[in-house]
């Protein structure tokens, strides 16, 4: 079986990804997202695909640091004893498409005052567990945020922004108000962003 998913992986690697899923898992204190394309639309919201997704943001909560995680380390993680490279290529034996693994990233907070607001953007009607999934996702870290409220107003600039590297977040005016930039906002309000991601699923 593991030969016969090792034909179907060569075969399908040689294939074009031009559809896809970000997935985030969210708890009280930690959020987890994993973004990967696959072929088509129909495989984006295949049951083994999302499966795919779900366990990988679980692998991810293992590990200590915090931040983006590159995806040849990601996928050396393990659910139930199974790295998630296996689980990959399992996957793409089942479903008969190349998958790409795209992005990852996981965040735990380590104080009361932080705290964590999520954003997904063209929100799929498929449901499994706890996982939200679309085509654009976002998350945010948050210090002595009050109002949660103006954290889904950032992720959802976040979502729908391209981040410029030179000028950065802070600088950049808020899309539903652009006569107020995100750090004015922060300032205003008495807030901080320690940290955020931005995934699309292709």
């Amino acid at each position: 079986k593991q030969w016969y998913q090792r034909r179907v992986a060569i075969t399908a690697g040689q294939r074009a990804t031009v559809q896809g899923m970000v997935g985030i898992l969210r708890g009280s204190d930690f959020v987890s997202m994993v973004s990967m394309q696959c072929e088509t639309e129909f495989v984006s919201k295949n049951a083994k695909f999302v499966d795919l997704l779900y366990k990988s943001t679980i692998a991810l909560q293992t590990i200590e640091s915090n931040g983006v995680v590159p995806a040849e380390d990601a996928l050396s993680f393990t659910f139930d004893d199974q790295k998630i490279s296996d689980l990959l290529l399992s996957t793409i034996g089942s479903v008969g498409e190349n998958i790409k693994p795209n992005s990852f990233y996981t965040h735990k907070i380590n104080s009361n005052k932080q705290s964590i607001v999520s954003y997904i953007h063209r929100k799929s009607d498929c449901e499994y567990e706890n996982l939200s999934l679309g085509s654009i996702g976002s998350s945010i870290i948050f210090e002595d945020l009050e109002d949660e409220s103006l954290g889904m107003t950032i992720a959802q600039h976040i979502a729908g922004s391209e981040i410029d590297e030179t000028t950065g977040l802070l600088r950049q005016p808020l899309l539903q108000d652009e006569s107020v930039t995100i750090g004015e906002l922060c300032k205003r309000h008495n807030f901080k962003i320690i940290d955020y991601c931005r995934m699309c699923s292709h």
